[in-house]
């Protein structure tokens, strides 16, 4: 009822019903004595409103949600955290503001995250040093501000890391990326890089793609 549905996407969602499990977009795990809501996908479905993570994460076996391209609004809220069982979260072209909940890596099954095309503001939290099991991770086009944070070198299970075309300010690739040695992808494209390539990149053996392009001033380090 917070939602906007100006296409009427969600018509087949009856409160009556005695499970939602045949609702569009509503995915359900269990038998027809035992059903539970597993994943949410409401993508291209031009629904809008907030994100309501009081609601959703009431669903104790919620693995995934998608609403990719959409008009979901005003920010994510900081109890995104008690979707414990989140593995997967989708929320890229959208219409979010402010910062970046610092409260995600609360989340210790989380392994895909993407917030991209949204306009998020300021630092990329510290505290994303901290995911236990983040494969992927993807903050494209926002409007993110301060520094690359070295503590992203912590995350060792990533597998992609895309920040490209935020507005950071100029800064060093920080050389502690060069721990995550299951990356297969890293794009800083157009991230006001300045200073060196640090060597420790080369200790990225996994990595298949890497695009540094659009940069300030920055050049080799010697070995």
């Amino acid at each position: 009822l917070s939602l906007d549905d100006p296409d009427g996407s969600l018509s087949s969602w009856n409160s009556r019903d005695a499970t939602p499990c045949n609702w569009y977009g509503v995915t359900c795990a269990g038998d027809a004595s035992n059903t539970t809501v597993t994943a949410l996908d409401l993508s291209d479905t031009n629904i809008g409103g907030p994100f309501l993570a009081n609601v959703l994460c009431c669903l104790p076996n919620l693995l995934s949600i998608n609403l990719l391209n959409n008009s979901i609004n005003q920010t994510l809220p900081l109890d995104i955290s008690l979707c414990h069982n989140l593995r997967h979260l989708d929320l890229s072209q959208n219409l979010l503001t402010r910062l970046l909940p610092a409260t995600l890596p609360l989340l210790p099954n989380l392994r895909y995250l993407d917030l991209t095309g949204n306009n998020f503001s300021g630092p990329i939290p510290d505290s994303f040093g901290t995911f236990q099991n983040l494969q992927v991770l993807s903050l494209v086009s926002n409007l993110l501000e301060g520094t690359i944070p070295p503590s992203l070198g912590n995350v060792s299970s990533l597998k992609m890391l895309n920040l490209s075309y935020n507005p950071f300010f100029p800064g060093r690739i920080p050389p502690e990326l060069g721990n995550l040695t299951n990356l297969e992808v890293l794009w800083l494209t157009q991230c006001n890089l300045v200073g060196v390539i640090p060597t420790s990149l080369r200790n990225l053996n996994k990595l298949q793609d890497l695009d540094l392009a659009l940069v300030i001033n920055i050049r080799v380090q010697k070995t």
